[in-house]
């Protein structure tokens, strides 16, 4: 059987229903106060990330509330985060660069210093 580096989460119809007005909410107020720049903003990525944040809060034992407050300062400090390393003019600190893997020297040899 396959094990999976993470815990998964099920949920149900009911349970569906219920994060769908939550995520409409988080979505709405996010977009009307301006969080996200019109310029580099990507729709469909940025709400798969608020959709995945949101399963995510849902499995713990959070409270309605929490999660909107949560999911809400999340999103802020992302906004937050990004402008303050414009404004320093240094590059966004959320894109990711790929990760160099820790080559290892042959047995027997060292690395060049």
């Amino acid at each position: 059987m396959a094990r999976f580096s993470q815990p998964r989460s099920a949920f149900g119809p009911e349970a569906l229903a219920q994060l769908k007005p939550i995520f409409d909410d988080v979505w709405k107020e996010l977009v009307s106060e301006g969080v996200f720049e019109t310029a580099t903003f990507d729709e469909g990525s940025t709400r798969t990330r608020l959709a995945y944040k949101a399963l995510t809060f849902a499995s713990t034992d959070w409270t309605e509330i929490q999660m909107r407050q949560l999911l809400l300062r999340t999103f802020r400090n992302e906004a937050a985060r990004r402008e303050r390393a414009k404004s320093l003019g240094r590059p966004d600190p959320l894109l990711r660069k790929p990760q160099a893997r820790n080559r290892r020297s042959p047995r027997g040899t060292s690395p060049a210093v």
